[in-house]
């Protein structure tokens, strides 16, 4: 047992002597700095120069040389001051160079530059401040890890890791450095004309509330050209197809001032052009019960033109109208914008009218003629809180004889429903023909005229229907036997 206790002493004073000595050890050395590892990287500032007083921007890369200024804030090519810049560009330009600080030192006294790529290098840049003061670097090639690349100032044979905006932000185009010419962003609920002019026609939709077309009131679109006549359009084909229309998204351009068009078929003869009229809410001289200013529309019109397919078929050429600046544009927008069929714009119910607009309705076919009235009533009533309302109760009748509603609709809902089937052929169409089913709606209480829809023979599978005259579209001829079904059934 003394043995073991002799043991444990020695043990707890070794341990004393241990602690004791890394204490000293701590003490002796508290004031010591750990130094750098050789791998944490040194940034070095190479230039004092702030971009927003840099006046003038000199580089030659790889794809394009230029001598740049600014004047009046507005960056500009002293070779041609009428060049249309991308200011966004040339700002990020200086903005790599100005207060340039390298990622690290590499040598300061390397054996030979070119094996950094700074004997033949990749970019030269200059950049001059208001002061006069310059700073110029030399661009070489990627560093070995590719997080930088190796420059070099030109007054110094040091090498540094610089930042590989030093590379990227120079190697545009000359046509990359022509700026893209503002175009509108739409509310595709806002606009109110489409109209395309192609060499093989035109095709134009217009939004006109209470057109003399739409007799129910909810197709207010017309088609204005596209047929022989004005046509009722389809007012779900149509605001699908304004969607296209919210922006113009420019690709990079070929030209700034294009001299000859046709060689991009955008000339009038060969090219397509889009009109759009359309309108933002703004703000108008009257103001509301508080003082706001009441919104008032105000009114636009935007054009572009859409040329050839260029080699790849991928993009199209496009400029905007009055302009000689050249773009591309994805062919797939272009087509969406371009390609309308208008026989999909127009409405497929060409004899629908709004039954709330009709007093009555007037069918003639095979020598007979019924009568189908609706008759509304006013009434006064108090509701629950004791306050008049007004109702209004219709009745229903078919010659004369009162009817359910439900009635009455298992006939106006198939004499309004009857869809086209297509377009019918001018040439095939019968001079002087007596009509099969002859439909007339009288809207006098309404103060609207009458709507007469006539329904003819066209050959052996379709009919073909005329409203009020307008005799542009052919219907299935099952369609005829089951109005004629119809009529039969429920009229005797």
């Amino acid at each position: 047992m003394k043995k073991k206790t002799k043991n444990l002493l020695f043990l707890l004073a070794a341990l004393v002597v241990v602690v004791g000595a890394l204490a000293l050890t701590t003490l002796l050395g508290g004031d010591k700095k750990e130094e750098a590892p050789a791998f944490v990287k040194q940034s070095v500032k190479l230039n004092e120069i702030e971009a927003e007083n840099v006046v003038s921007l000199s580089f030659d890369g790889p794809n394009l040389s230029l001598d740049i200024i600014k004047e009046d804030d507005v960056w500009k090519r002293t070779d041609d001051k009428d060049f249309p810049l991308n200011q966004d560009y040339v700002d990020s330009m200086v903005k790599a160079v100005a207060g340039l600080t390298a990622v690290k030192k590499v040598t300061d006294e390397p054996a030979d530059i070119a094996e950094f790529g700074l004997a033949d290098p990749l970019n030269r840049v200059k950049i001059t401040d208001s002061t006069g003061a310059s700073f110029e670097v030399l661009v070489g090639e990627r560093g070995p890890q590719g997080d930088g690349c190796f420059i070099k100032t030109a007054d110094s044979n040091t090498i540094y890791l610089g930042n590989m905006a030093l590379q990227t932000q120079y190697q545009y185009t000359e046509t990359q450095m022509i700026a893209k010419l503002s175009t509108p962003t739409i509310e595709p609920a806002q606009i109110t004309r489409i109209l395309l002019e192609k060499p093989e026609g035109n095709f134009e939709l217009s939004l006109e509330y209470g057109n003399e077309l739409d007799s129910t009131g909810y197709c207010p679109w017309l088609i204005r050209q596209g047929f022989e006549t004005v046509l009722p359009g389809n007012s779900d084909a149509v605001q699908a197809q304004v969607d296209n229309y919210a922006t113009f998204p420019l690709g990079d351009a070929l030209e700034y001032d294009c001299k000859d068009l046709s060689k991009y078929g955008l000339d009038p003869e060969h090219a397509t052009k889009l009109t759009l009229t359309y309108y933002d809410m703004v703000d108008g001289d009257e103001t509301d019960e508080i003082g706001n200013p009441i919104k008032v529309p105000e009114y636009h019109t935007f054009a572009i033109n859409f040329g050839a397919l260029n080699d790849t078929g991928f993009y199209n050429y496009v400029n905007l109208d009055g302009t000689s600046a050249v773009y591309y544009m994805k062919a797939e927008t272009v087509t969406k914008m371009t390609e309308l069929t208008p026989y999909d714009y127009v409405s497929k119910l060409p004899g629908l009218v709004n039954i709330q607009q009709v007093d009555n309705v007037t069918i003639e076919y095979q020598g007979k003629t019924h009568v189908m009235k609706l008759i509304r009533t006013e009434t006064e009533k108090e509701n629950d809180k004791g306050e008049k309302e007004t109702e209004e109760e219709t009745k229903y009748y078919f010659d004369n004889k009162e009817v359910t509603k439900d009635k009455f609709n298992e006939v106006y809902t198939p004499i309004i429903g009857v869809k086209s089937d297509g377009l019918v052929d001018p040439e095939n169409v019968k001079e002087n023909e007596e009509p099969v089913i002859k439909i007339t709606y009288d809207r006098s209480s309404e103060g609207l005229d009458r709507v007469v829809s006539e329904i003819y023979n066209y050959n052996d599978n379709f009919g073909r229907i005329s409203v009020n005259g307008l005799s542009y579209f052919r219907i299935n001829v099952r369609d005829i036997e089951n109005l004629i079904n119809i009529f039969e059934s429920s009229f005797n």
